[in-house]
């Protein structure tokens, strides 16, 4: 089982960087964000668009199935990014305990 602590400091990291997240979201369109809106209408743009560009075609697919489903906004944008981050906290953290173990500093434990 995992010490409250460790809880804690997970749930604390994952909300810091939600927020961080949520305030870029607010701002101004960026220009590589606006790239990616331009060519991303239909999953056969992103993927036309990636095959021109050298592009890996899997980010712009998921962005052209994600404007699909949402509405086309700049929060709606940037949201994909934002639930790919937060998913790789979790990865993070599965991976560093897989590493280091429980309860102990993987650097210090060597």
């Amino acid at each position: 089982m995992m010490k409250r602590s460790q809880i804690l400091t997970a749930v604390g990291l994952v909300v810091a960087a939600f927020a961080l997240r949520y305030v870029v979201a607010g701002r101004a369109i960026w220009f590589d964000e606006r790239f990616t809106l331009l060519n991303t209408g239909s999953v056969g743009a992103a993927v036309d668009y990636c095959v021109k560009g050298f592009h890996p075609p899997l980010y712009f697919t998921l962005v052209a199935l994600w404007r699909g489903v949402f509405p086309s906004t700049e929060f709606s944008l940037r949201c994909l990014s934002l639930v790919f981050g937060m998913l790789s906290l979790g990865g993070i953290f599965l991976a560093g305990r897989a590493v280091g173990g429980r309860g102990r500093l993987w650097l210090l434990s060597q």
